[in-house]
């Protein structure tokens, strides 16, 4: 992608975005933009490195830690006076170059499946 108008025919930026979308609605309408919440662009002159892509997750992961060990959600139908909450990031989607990199996968041409234990 070249945004700034050069000439140039190679690349000069390579961008990418990080959204969260609820699985827990039915399929056709999940990816709906209303059901989606973009929680970070990049523009980086090539991808972004893994180190990059953790200080970019570093709040989301914050916020999903406090959550995993409880939240007091304030009201519901069934607890008029609220009630304790957990909840988890089940699920890791992307393409394959990012997603390799977010959860450590090595490449398609390493040895080792896994690059945080000997699978």
């Amino acid at each position: 992608m070249n945004p700034h108008g050069h000439k140039e025919r190679s690349k000069s930026v390579s961008p990418g975005v990080t959204f969260l979308i609820c699985f827990n609605l039915p399929p056709y309408i999940f990816y709906k933009p209303h059901h989606s919440f973009v929680s970070a662009f990049t523009l980086n002159p090539q991808e972004s490195t893994s180190p990059q892509l953790n200080n970019i997750l570093k709040p989301l992961v914050g916020e999903l830690q406090e959550i995993w060990k409880g939240i007091h959600y304030p009201k519901a139908f069934k607890y008029p006076n609220g009630h304790p909450i957990k909840a988890a990031l089940l699920l890791l989607l992307g393409d394959t170059i990012a997603l390799h990199k977010i959860a450590g996968y090595a490449s398609h041409s390493e040895n080792i499946f896994f690059c945080h234990c000997n699978l």
